[in-house]
């Protein structure tokens, strides 16, 4: 008999989304805790469990946190359990004319 599992969620923003896009949502509250958790390694990887221990530790609760994590316009998932910051490249012009781009 075979184990049915429930598909990996993934995050709704598409892992391809410049970050210009998501601009007028950026920066929440959780989002820069998120940016925090980083400290100064921003090319880190991240594990799911760093990551919720920075919002819990913040004041956020289950299962917020977890929402946030997944749903996060600023993170990229790169395994199951391991997250990174998108890219942000400030000397790449849009088509907009403004210097910020890119995941």
């Amino acid at each position: 008999m075979k184990i049915k599992r429930a598909p990996i969620q993934r995050s709704p923003v598409d892992p391809d989304t410049p970050l210009k896009r998501l601009e007028p949502e950026f920066p929440t509250d959780a989002d820069l805790i998120l940016l925090l958790s980083f400290r100064a390694n921003v090319a880190a990887e991240q594990t799911y469990k760093q990551l919720r221990a920075a919002l819990l530790g913040a004041g956020f609760r289950a299962p917020l946190d977890r929402y946030l994590i997944r749903s996060s316009g600023i993170l990229r998932r790169v395994s199951r359990n391991r997250y990174r910051l998108r890219v942000y490249r400030p000397g790449l012009p849009t088509q907009h004319g403004c210097n910020r781009e890119h995941t």
